[in-house]
């Protein structure tokens, strides 16, 4: 029978109608449990890319294993002649991720898809804008470019006490 995606998880993750966990081969979507950056929108980008007519094809990849550890088979999933992972890259609702460096038939043109989505600012490059290009880790999405690294609240050392000569950097001072 035809293929027929039936359930949507997030960017990267559906479950066709026989029951089949598909894993978006080659590329990474913001994760929706961890409320990541960019991860409602993404999920939202593969539902209306998905929803366009067309057959549903899968495509494994030689370059990579047919299964995740999870039992999910790795796929690329085709709406007609539209390669959705890749689609899902240059619209920045994902990124590539060559999992253990492994370059799959169309890791260049998800690479250049990247590229160019982070130069013109599209989908999670420009909202999430900490967010680094490496295609070897999974994506982790930063809604703003400090808050990858958390400040110090205080990092300046406080100087002694003038009146009672106490150094407020330990509790419970006793008076020198």
């Amino acid at each position: 029978g035809a293929l027929k995606v039936v359930k949507i998880y997030d960017g990267d993750t559906v479950t066709m109608a026989d029951g089949m966990k598909i894993r978006l081969l080659q590329i990474d979507a913001p994760e929706l449990a961890e409320g990541e950056c960019f991860a409602q929108e993404s999920k939202a980008a593969l539902v209306n890319l998905l929803s366009k007519k067309g057959t549903v094809t899968l495509k494994a990849d030689p370059a990579s294993a047919s299964y995740d550890r999870y039992g999910r088979a790795l796929r690329y999933i085709f709406v007609g002649k539209i390669n959705v992972n890749l689609e899902m890259v240059k619209l920045g609702a994902a990124a590539p991720y060559f999992y253990q460096s492994e370059k799959g038939i169309y890791s260049a043109a998800l690479l250049k898809a990247a590229q160019d989505a982070k130069l013109y600012k599209i989908g999670l490059w420009k909202t999430c804008p900490g967010t680094q290009l490496l295609p070897t880790k999974a994506i982790t999405t930063y809604k703003a470019a400090g808050t990858a690294v958390p400040t110090p609240v205080n990092s300046a050392v406080t100087a002694p006490s003038a009146t009672t000569g106490c150094d407020p950097n330990y509790a419970g001072c006793i008076p020198l």
